[in-house]
This record gives structure tokens, sequence and C-alpha cells, in this order.
């Protein structure tokens, strides 16, 4: 019997399309209740900052995935 080897792990790649996912998921909250659209677009972080986030987050569920 043969195996498939494990793809190798890859960083979080940044994309185009993962910026208009995250500012149209914004856009819709806002939307949703129109009457606190200030409140929410205040709440909300930059597309580069939750993108940080991600990153960081990626790693950290690589190194979990691995332990485990």
């Amino acid at each position: 019997m043969r195996f498939r080897p494990w793809p190798r792990p890859e960083p979080y790649r940044d994309t185009s399309r993962k910026h208009a996912a995250f500012k149209r998921k914004q856009r819709l909250e806002r939307e949703a209740l129109p009457l606190f659209a200030d409140m929410i677009a205040a709440g909300q972080h930059s597309v580069d900052e939750k993108m940080a986030r991600r990153h960081i987050w990626w790693e950290e569920r690589e190194h979990e995935q691995r332990a485990q």
C-alpha cells in the first residue's frame, strides 16, 4: 500500500479575494442594522489589521495541529 505524502505546510496567503470577502462581510454587517451602522463601523477592524491577526492565528493553529 502506498501513501501519499502529507502536503507541505504553507504560510497564510493574503489574497485580493480574501480582502474582498472581508470588506463584503463588514458591509453586510453594517447594512443589516442601518440605524447602528456608525457604531458597527467604529468597532470594525481594518483589512490590514485583520489579515495580520489571521496570519498570527494561522501559525498558532499550525503548531496546535502538529502537536496533536
